[in-house]
């Protein structure tokens, strides 16, 4: 589980299920990861790595088909389109601040080159 999924899933996700009612594509691959972990343990540290894969794809997949059937997967362009936004707003949110303290930010790097 990578904490930009659970800090995505706990922010955008929200609103994302909120809006469309389907499970967020961070919180479905936090479920995912914890299917892999779970799995790989519930088979020991004897258990043969193929096996393994091949188990863990198996439960992902019954997890996919699931939400598909009750039409609660997320999209793939739904989440092209929330990650396009993500950025959008982070350049923006940059240049807008950078735009905003522009003189503070000039007159601190005239001084770090002054080397005061």
């Amino acid at each position: 589980m990578s904490w930009t999924d659970t800090i995505l899933s706990n922010t955008v996700g929200v609103a994302f299920r909120a809006a469309t009612g389907n499970v967020d594509p961070w919180t479905l691959q936090q479920q995912k990861d914890d299917i892999a972990a779970a799995t790989k343990q519930a088979l020991g540290p004897n258990a043969d790595p193929a096996d393994v894969a091949q188990k863990t794809a198996a439960a992902q997949s019954e997890v996919d088909v699931f939400l598909k059937s009750t039409d609660s997967h997320p999209e793939p362009k739904i989440q092209k389109l929330v990650d396009g936004i993500l950025i959008v707003a982070a350049v923006g949110s940059v240049i807008y601040f950078g735009v905003l303290y522009h003189k503070t930010l000039g007159r601190e790097f005239r001084k770090l080159k002054e080397g005061r």
